[in-house]
């Protein structure tokens, strides 16, 4: 009796001694996906950041175009004024306003172009930011089996 007993004793001995293992096992497993999340993450917070920073400089350009078509336009209606005033040969007239007038068209290229790359920016940065916010959510998940894991033990 005593015998089975110590059999008994023994197999249960070794029942837990290979639960601890793969326990310890997962737990090794969860700390490598958690580790490798984590660099994930920062990657993706410093793409993030290198978004930001192209969508401030781009908003930035976009209000210098701005800008700078606003006074050119004012500097067209101003020689316009003028030339109506020194009522200048429509030839010669046409000569001075026609390179403001270029001018004018390729800055409101660049600023279409400048809005086409901010929309394209913005869309890139909300994928980011939702491939952040779930790698957040999947850290925070595998947080909490690390703890469970750790308090089942």
């Amino acid at each position: 009796m005593e015998e089975r007993n110590k059999s008994v004793i023994q197999q249960q001995l070794s029942d837990v001694c290979e639960e601890r293992a793969r326990m310890s096992e997962t737990l090794e497993n969860v700390l490598s996906s958690h580790s490798k999340l984590q660099k994930d993450l920062e990657t993706l917070q410093t793409e993030l950041g290198q978004k930001d920073n192209d969508l401030l400089s781009l908003h930035k350009d976009r209000f210098q175009n701005r800008e700078r078509f606003e006074k050119l336009k004012a500097e067209l209606l101003e020689c316009n004024a003028k030339a109506t005033v020194c009522k200048v040969p429509a030839i010669q007239r046409g000569a001075q306003i026609e390179p403001l007038q270029k001018f004018v068209e390729i800055t409101r290229e660049d600023n279409r172009k400048l809005a086409q790359t901010l929309n394209l920016t913005l869309q890139r940065n909300s994928t980011l930011q939702n491939l952040v916010n779930e790698l957040q959510k999947e850290l925070q998940n595998k947080e909490l089996q690390e703890k469970q894991l750790i308090l089942n033990q």
